[in-house]
């Protein structure tokens, strides 16, 4: 798959990555590593991903996948003595935006 065919198949799903890691993490920054390591995962299986039918199912799949693998990993508990949720998952669109040029330029 080349650079621009794997572009146009998968970096519109950053938001969606994003939010889903950040439900299921509860921490803004956790989920920006997650967000990472699917297109870390979709770029390393990039030849592999041909017969996908449905991009944005494989996507959430293997996102939920990593998050709950991230929290087996490290042993969180999902319940927190303070619920910041919505502190750090707030919306941080300029900073995914950012981070979105940076993955396109090195590509």
């Amino acid at each position: 798959m080349s650079n621009e065919e794997f572009k146009k198949r998968f970096l519109s799903f950053h938001s969606l990555i994003y939010r889903i890691s950040c439900r299921i993490l509860e921490n803004g920054d956790d989920a920006d590593d997650i967000t990472q390591e699917v297109y870390i995962k979709l770029w390393e299986q990039r030849n592999n991903l041909g017969n996908i039918r449905n991009d944005e199912a494989f996507v959430v799949t293997l996102t939920k996948n990593l998050s709950i693998d991230w929290l087996r990993k490290n042993h969180r508990k999902t319940t927190s003595v303070v619920d910041n949720k919505d502190i750090r998952c707030e919306n941080r669109e300029e900073e995914r935006m950012d981070a979105r040029d940076e993955l396109s330029n090195l590509m």
